[in-house]
């Protein structure tokens, strides 16, 4: 029944999944193990933010959008280590949940989406960021698609 792997594109979303999701995950594990050097992120990023400001005009119209940019990049920063254990552990569970669908089993496009959407939701409750929003849903948006596509080729067990 589902001992038979499907091919074609679940094959190759499938192994797409697993290997975003090891990065993911590799990433996640190795950044707890070296820590995450937030003060140093930040001070590299104000040393950048300076050079940058240093270049434009005070009545440029761009200073206000870069402003509100390197707002947004601090913010990520300081929560950065929130949202890396958020994301290791959605990568765990979507590990799993691409692991049933390349056997074939439709309980595995199930929770795949219910981590989709919790790596959407959380973050944002986290620290709200335009666009870190705006890549989950697009990464996460078109994978729930392509996979919703190959329901047909899975079984409910």
């Amino acid at each position: 029944m589902a001992d038979a792997r499907p091919g074609g594109l679940l094959k190759v979303l499938c192994y797409l999944s697993l290997f975003a999701s090891g990065y993911i995950l590799f990433s996640g594990i190795s950044s707890f193990v070296s820590g995450f050097h937030i003060p140093e992120q930040l001070q590299v990023l104000e040393e950048f933010k300076e050079r940058q400001f240093g270049m434009l005009q005070e009545d440029d119209p761009a200073l206000e959008t870069m402003e509100n940019l390197f707002l947004q990049l601090e913010t990520y920063i300081v929560y950065s280590k929130h949202i890396a254990i958020n994301d290791t552990i959605l990568a765990a569970f979507t590990l799993f949940a691409v692991s049933l669908m390349r056997r074939g089993r439709r309980q595995g496009f199930y929770l795949y989406v219910f981590t989709a959407v919790l790596g959407i939701i959380i973050p944002q409750l986290i620290v709200s960021i335009p666009f870190l929003l705006f890549w989950r849903i697009m990464a996460y948006g078109t994978f729930m698609l392509l996979y919703a596509t190959q329901l047909s080729k899975m079984v409910e067990e």
